[in-house]
């Protein structure tokens, strides 16, 4: 995979060829708090066979977003205002918060964190060898790398 530009989809499995294919959607509560931070195929780009693979219906309201505005530098900014208390990126409902951290790191790992996308196909066999003998969630970008060549399809299998 091509770490930053591809993804996989968080309802049909397939590989998610670039940021223009790719959208992001969430659910946002009463409260302002938002969850359930998914990564699927923008309805343009579903594969061919399946319908659209966003749960979430956009004419309904709640909110989502296009890839393209979450990646790189400014990106990061974007997902940073969601969890202060006060910024930009809202849409007229006012949500502001994030409900669930956890869910909301881990999205900004996928789209910031090179390789960690591709590495996260591997985390129960990393976590049954205990490769680095730390969390998943806390490899650094060369160690995600490691995890790729020692799990994935072109590993060695001696």
């Amino acid at each position: 995979m091509k770490a930053l530009r591809q993804w996989l989809c968080d309802s049909c499995r397939e590989v998610i060829f670039s940021p223009e294919d790719a959208w992001v959607e969430w659910l946002g509560h009463r409260d302002g708090g938002r969850t359930g931070f998914r990564i699927c195929h923008h309805q343009l780009a579903t594969p061919e066979g399946f319908q659209s693979y966003s749960i979430f219906d956009a004419a309904s309201g709640r909110p989502n977003m296009h890839m393209n505005r979450l990646i790189g530098p400014n990106g990061l900014l974007r997902l940073m205002e969601m969890v202060e208390d006060q910024g930009s990126f809202s849409n007229s409902s006012g949500y502001r918060r994030v409900a669930n951290m956890k869910e909301f790191l881990e999205l900004m790992r996928r789209v910031q964190i090179p390789h960690y996308e591709e590495a996260r196909q591997y985390i129960a066999a990393y976590q049954e060898d205990n490769f680095f003998e730390k969390d998943f969630e806390r490899l650094q970008v060369q160690e995600l790398q490691a995890v790729i060549a020692r799990y994935g399809p072109d590993a060695s299998t001696e």
